[in-house]
């Protein structure tokens, strides 16, 4: 297992997705004989997805829920000529100050940073990015909020097209069906009335294929 202290070692997303989700994976399944259920958030969910198309067993997995994951629609500061800005500044620093920016809680390696912009490039530019995505066979929620503008309902949806299988769908949170509010990128997971009304949802979904 990778030691994050070692200066060796390359701390970017394509090895998150290759050696640490399949190592949790393990570690899961020899704590947990029942059915497994991944969640992944923003672009949390874009890493789910990448392990799952490439690196984990699939057989494994019951299911995922991707909430407000996309790359083709908006993320400015991941794509030419802002990407530019965010790839020196994660260079000079050695990380992204997150934090001290305001846009989140941890500071991202600029490895990670440089790895996301190179995703975000990749899948705006040809579909080198999606290999493997339509081989996946594991059911899919993507489910965004309508008042999302950092990961927006249209790029949401296209995300999820991209899989194969038979079991995915698209949910799009909001008054207009049903819910208390027009959920934003972080209160679709974090809020009060997200807690009431959008994890049960998460719950009964997972119900379906258990």
């Amino acid at each position: 297992m990778r030691e994050q202290g070692d200066p060796a070692i390359r701390v970017g997303l394509q090895e998150h997705i290759q050696y640490d989700l399949p190592r949790l994976q393990t570690l899961v399944e020899q704590a947990h004989r029942g059915p497994v259920y991944w969640i992944g958030h923003s672009f949390g969910g874009v890493i789910l997805a990448k392990a799952l198309s490439r690196h984990l067993d699939q057989n494994k997995v019951a299911g995922a829920v991707l909430v407000a994951s996309q790359v083709e629609v908006g993320l400015h500061t991941l794509v030419p000529p802002l990407s530019y800005v965010t790839r020196a500044l994660a260079g000079w620093n050695g990380y992204l100050p997150v934090r001290r920016l305001g846009i989140g809680g941890f500071d991202e390696p600029d490895a990670a940073i440089n790895d996301a912009c190179d995703w975000v490039a990749s899948a705006r530019m040809n579909v080198e990015f999606f290999e493997g995505f339509r081989e996946v066979n594991t059911p899919i929620l993507a489910t965004v909020g309508t008042g999302d503008r950092s990961d927006p309902p249209e790029g949401c949806r296209l995300f999820l097209e991209k899989f194969g299988g038979h079991h995915k769908e698209f949910r799009l949170l909001g008054r207009h069906n049903g819910y208390s509010e027009d959920f934003s990128h972080a209160g679709i997971v974090v809020s009060k009335v997200a807690q009431r009304e959008v994890w049960p949802m998460f719950i009964d979904w997972f119900s379906r294929y258990h």
